[in-house]
């Protein structure tokens, strides 16, 4: 009877352990946050036994020191600030020798240092187990009494189970943590590098909105020198259709020849491994070799000093020629009228003297006999003075425009009542085409006669071995500023074209000025002031005048007049 009394306390005392592991293994599972399973762990402990007190130490980094995590009857100040040397307390005691260890009275422990908060809060009795995982040894796990408690193996063995259960519970809590810390870091980094992506990509698309918007030409050289990126103006200054139909295009074939080439890629290589920034006025060419005038600006794409050219070059080019080309009329301009004040003074002077010498000439013809031997020489002297009348009427006419009323003309008319052939030589053949709806051009007829006369002389000259001259005209609209010297408006175009063997490159730019000519210094060839007059009527009139010669095409002056509309309204103009 007695034997089935026993056994039935020992089943009830084996489902209340179970049920006490149960609890606390369900009360640790229920959470993964650390300081709460701390919490869990002391709480449950305290309640479990009934001590007083409980505290959840762990081993720091070195496993040779237990740190203060949770408390229960203690003051909370100690979690995460004490530290149990070894030597102190019960619970380095647990740690140096890996067992569940008791202390029934500590006034009468010997086998460490007490800690003095034990004596402080009066404490008795303490049962200390070691918390393990897979027999390595994570913390200590320790319950306190106020009074004078005997501590049973039973008690111990319960205390370890729940102790390893808490060690596997926070060692699974801190792999999770770690994991989520590193999911969160990972999350945080996804997302930084989708922040970063965004950001590259808004700054790609305005990269793009800025080289696709840039009024310069951006040109992206790699290796070889040959283009591997460039925009649409670009394309548009070289004449390409496309910036695709540059790519992969050596630069070489920009430039004028080889040895240029050669020479700027010699003069300015030290600055780009310099790592400077090359700015320059150049001559390049367009696809179908056409010379341009550029200002560039270019360095490394590589910004460490010294930089790695082979990353490739950026450069900027905007094309200056229609700016040079105004820049010529502006000097061309300042010039002549610099020359056409003097000119005019002296004309003026040269004149009155004029008048008095052949007033006396025609005073001395009269006074002498028709047959008289001085009158022969007086007549020589006559028809040089009136040379010399002319060339200052012309002078004038260069300097002022004097010697001619305003008016209008049709060029067809102009044709119609001048025969201008004669003043070719043999074998040089005029063609002449006159579109039927041609504008009325406002200017004097014999200043429109004067400019025809003087380019159709000089393309003359320059076919001596025969050929054509063709005169071309049409109306055309000028936006402002596209044809240097010109004001936006309504223009008839008048070109005179020979297929002679062209002006010299070296003197092209001085062909407007007075005086300058390629003939002989003699009384039948000229003075040199017909292009100059030429120059100098259709500026009066508010025109400009372009010219364009090579050996193979000969050369072609193109005359820009203002046209009168039907309306009478003056078109063009500055």
């Amino acid at each position: 009877m007695q034997a089935d009394t026993d056994h039935q306390q020992q089943s009830w005392a084996t489902a209340s352990i179970l049920e006490c592991i149960e609890q606390f293994s369900a009360r640790l599972a229920s959470t993964t946050d650390l300081e709460t399973l701390y919490e869990n762990c002391v709480s449950n402990i305290q309640q479990i036994f009934s001590f007083d007190c409980a505290s959840l130490l762990l081993c720091d980094e070195s496993g040779k020191k237990l740190v203060v995590r949770a408390v229960a009857g203690f003051p909370q100040e100690l979690k995460d600030s004490c530290v149990i040397e070894e030597g102190q307390g019960v619970a380095s005691l647990v740690l140096l020798s890996g067992r569940g260890q008791t202390v029934d009275d500590y006034t009468a422990e010997t086998r460490f240092a007490i800690h003095p908060l034990i004596r402080e809060l009066g404490i008795v009795s303490t049962m200390a187990v070691p918390m393990k995982v897979a027999d390595k040894m994570t913390g200590v796990l320790a319950g306190h009494s106020l009074h004078r408690r005997q501590f049973t193996s039973e008690e111990m063995q319960l205390c370890q189970v729940l102790a390893n259960h808490a060690a596997t519970a926070i060692t699974n809590a801190c792999h999770i943590t770690l994991l989520s810390a590193s999911e969160r870091k990972r999350q945080g980094e996804i997302e930084a590098l989708q922040q970063e992506r965004k950001k590259n990509l808004e700054l790609t698309h305005e990269f793009e909105s800025i080289f696709s918007t840039i009024v310069s030409g951006v040109l992206l050289l790699g290796d070889g020198m040959r283009v591997v990126r460039c925009n649409e103006k670009l394309a548009e200054i070289f004449g390409y259709d496309s910036a695709a139909r540059m790519r992969d295009i050596s630069i070489r074939d920009l430039h004028l020849s080889g040895e240029q080439y050669h020479e700027f890629s010699t003069t300015h290589y030290e600055h780009l491994v310099a790592g400077e920034t090359i700015q320059a006025e150049y001559e390049m060419q367009k696809k179908d070799g056409t010379p341009i005038t550029c200002r560039i600006a270019g360095r490394a794409v590589d910004q460490t000093v010294p930089p790695d050219l082979s990353k490739g070059l950026v450069w900027l080019v905007d094309d200056i020629s229609r700016s040079k080309d105004m820049e010529k009329e502006v000097f061309v301009a300042r010039k002549l009228e610099s020359i056409g004040v003097l000119a005019g003074g002296i004309g003026h002077d040269f004149n009155n003297i004029l008048s008095a010498i052949m007033g006396n000439l025609s005073l001395a013809q009269r006074l002498l006999e028709p047959d008289h031997a001085i009158q022969e020489m007086l007549g020589s002297a006559v028809e040089a003075s009136n040379r010399a009348k002319d060339l200052t009427a012309r002078l004038l006419l260069f300097t002022r425009g004097e010697g001619r009323k305003p008016g209008i003309v049709k060029l067809e008319e102009l044709f119609a009542e001048h025969s201008f052939e004669r003043l070719l030589d043999e074998k040089k053949e005029l063609h002449v085409e006159v579109p039927k709806d041609l504008f009325t051009i406002k200017v004097a007829p014999d200043n429109l006669k004067a400019i025809m006369q003087n380019l159709l002389l000089n393309a003359n000259y320059f076919m001596a071995d025969g050929g054509r001259i063709t005169v071309k005209s049409r109306n055309i609209e000028v936006g402002k500023g596209n044809i240097a010297g010109l004001g936006g408006g309504k223009y008839v175009e008048i070109a005179v074209q020979d297929d002679g063997s062209g002006i010299d490159p070296d003197i092209l730019e001085n062909i407007f000025d007075p005086y300058f000519t390629t003939k002989a210094r003699d009384s039948n060839r000229g003075s040199g002031l017909g292009l100059a007059i030429v120059h100098a009527i259709i500026k009066k009139n508010n025109g400009t005048i372009t010219v364009a010669s090579s050996a193979e095409k000969g050369t072609v002056f193109t005359v820009y007049l203002p046209a009168l509309l039907d309306s009478g309204v003056i078109q063009g103009g500055l």
